[in-house]
C-alpha cells in the first residue's frame, strides 16, 4: 500500500508540475512528498523508546503528510475533477494511518526507569562512536604526516608537547603569549617553547642566561644547574645535553 500510495501521489502531483518543470524533474520533485512522511514515519520508529526525539519526525511526518494531500487536491481541482482529488488525496492519509496502527502494536512502551536507563546507554554509545571516529581520524592524520615529514614530524610533536608544559606552569601569561621564530645568538638547541615568550615583563630568561645566573651564584655542580633549569624551562628532550653543552660555551667565553 505504501508503493501504491507512492506511486499515486508522484504520478498526481507530477501532472501538477510538468506544465512549470521539465518531465524528469517534475515527477522527481513529485516523489519527495509521500517520500518524506515516510522517512519520518522511519525515524519515528527507531526513535520510539525516546518521546522527545521521536516527537519532531512525529509532527515533521504529519505535516509533510498534509502537504502531499494539499498537492493531490490541488491536482483534482485544476484538472477539473475535484471528486478524484478528494479520494486521490485520501490514498496517502489511509498508508499513513495503515502505517501509525501498525507501528503503535509493535512498539512497547517502557517504564521511565527502562527508558533512562536505556537512553543514558545509547548516550554512552553514541559517544563511543564519535570519539573511535575522530581517533582514527587523527591516527590517519599522525601516519600521514610522519610519512611526509619523517623525523621533522617527531620533533614538532615533541616540541609541542614542550609548548603545552610550558604555558600550563604559566597560566597568568598563557593569553599574552606570542611567537618570535628566530633563534637565539647563544646557539643553544631550541624547541618550539622557547621560542614563546609573554609580553609582559616577567619573560623567563633564555637556558644560557639561567646558566650564567647559576654560574655567577656560586653554582658550579651540574646536578644544581640541571635542577635549575628544569625548574625555570621545564623538563625537555635532550636537556642534560643542552645544559652541558651551554656550560662549556659559558665557560668558553669567560676564558677568552
Amino acid at each position: 500500500m505504501t508503493a501504491v500510495s507512492l506511486a499515486w501521489t508522484t504520478a498526481g502531483i507530477g501532472a501538477l508540475l510538468v506544465p512549470v518543470a521539465p518531465t524528469l524533474i517534475a515527477y522527481g520533485a513529485a516523489a519527495i512528498f509521500d517520500t518524506a512522511w515516510l522517512a519520518c514515519q522511519v525515524v519515528e520508529w527507531l526513535e520510539r523508546y525516546d518521546p522527545e526525539r521521536a516527537k519532531g519526525a512525529h509532527m515533521s511526518g504529519w505535516f509533510a503528510l498534509l502537504l502531499a494531500v494539499a498537492a493531490i487536491v490541488t491536482h483534482g481541482l485544476t484538472s477539473g475533477n475535484a471528486v478524484a482529488g478528494a479520494v486521490g488525496a485520501a490514498v496517502s492519509l489511509i498508508a499513513k494511518g495503515l502505517w501509525v496502527i501498525v507501528l503503535r502494536h509493535y512498539a512497547v512502551p517502557l517504564g521511565p526507569r527502562v527508558t533512562g536507563w536505556l537512553l543514558q546507554r545509547r548516550r554512552e554509545l553514541a559517544a563511543q562512536r564519535a570519539l573511535a571516529a575522530a581517533l582514527r581520524r587523527l591516527d590517519i592524520e599522525n601516519a600521514c604526516t610522519e610519512a611526509v615529514f619523517g623525523t621533522s614530524a617527531r620533533a614538532a610533536r615533541q616540541a609541542t608537547v614542550d609548548c603545552s608544559a610550558s604555558l600550563a606552569r604559566q597560566p597568568d601569561t598563557a593569553a599574552d603569549m606570542t611567537v618570535t621564530p628566530a633563534a637565539s645568538a647563544d646557539g643553544a638547541e631550541h624547541t618550539l617553547a622557547q621560542f614563546i615568550r609573554p609580553l609582559s615583563p616577567s619573560s623567563p630568561p633564555s637556558i644560557a642566561n639561567t646558566v650564567r645566573a647559576c654560574l655567577s651564584e656560586g653554582i658550579t655542580s651540574d646536578i644544581d644547574i640541571i635542577a635549575r633549569v628544569r625548574e625555570v624551562h621545564g623538563d625537555r628532550q635532550n636537556l642534560v645535553d643542552t645544559v652541558a653543552r651551554t656550560r662549556r660555551r659559558v665557560d668558553r667565553a669567560k676564558a677568552s
